[in-house]
């Protein structure tokens, strides 16, 4: 989904003229900023020279820093992995190879040099949530659609035996996510890939009739 839609709130226009830049491209190049960055080591000018564009066509698209924050944010949640395996689940997939294959995406994302550029959710996380109620909203609900699939998978796991029928799904669900946002921040530490398969095999054994 592009953009346009998602940052509605955060973009302000000017009837009757032509947008003179892609937000969408433009969102992208930000994100990649502030992922990098972190949102209070970013500057506006670390903005203009990332996004190409100048300090007034970024005004006049948004609000200030903080818009573009919220805006790239969603971006990077939007166009996440998650919605992959949410229409897994819509399709019939089998729902305890589809947590399998989750944890195991994570874990190959946080290993080795693509661990240590870390989740932008998890660094936003760390950085913003203590500080700023709009930010910290964004993240619960990231997060939280993270937990929702995982609560989905396992409701359906329970009712065609795949899964222990003992597991609570609300308290496994929450583990599961605990154990995905563990190997993000050890990610930064550039752990082995193998290492952190193994940590799923443990998860899916514990949950695993």
């Amino acid at each position: 989904m592009r953009n346009e839609v998602n940052t509605a709130s955060q973009i302000k226009r000017n009837p009757g003229r032509p947008r003179e830049f892609d937000i969408d491209e433009a969102l992208g190049r930000a994100m990649e900023i502030f992922w990098i960055n972190g949102y209070h080591a970013t500057s506006i000018n670390d903005l203009t020279h990332g996004m190409g564009l100048t300090k007034g066509s970024i005004y006049k698209a948004f609000k200030d820093k903080k818009s573009i924050f919220l805006a790239s944010f969603e971006r990077y949640v939007t166009n996440g992995v998650v919605g992959k395996f949410e229409q897994g689940l819509a399709t019939g997939r089998p729902p305890l190879e589809l947590i399998r294959e989750l944890l195991l995406h994570y874990a190959k994302i946080s290993s080795a040099t693509r661990g240590v550029k870390g989740c932008l959710v998890t660094a936003t996380a760390l950085e913003m949530v203590p500080h700023d109620p709009e930010i910290a909203k964004k993240v619960v609900n990231a997060l939280g659609r993270i937990r929702s699939f995982l609560l989905k998978a396992l409701t359906l796991g329970k009712r065609d035996s795949s899964l222990c029928a003992e597991l609570d799904e609300q308290t496994t669900a929450f583990f599961l996510l605990c154990i995905i946002q563990g190997m993000r921040v050890l990610g930064k530490t550039a752990p082995k890939e193998s290492d952190l398969n193994q940590v799923v095999q443990l998860a899916m054994r514990a949950i695993s009739p």
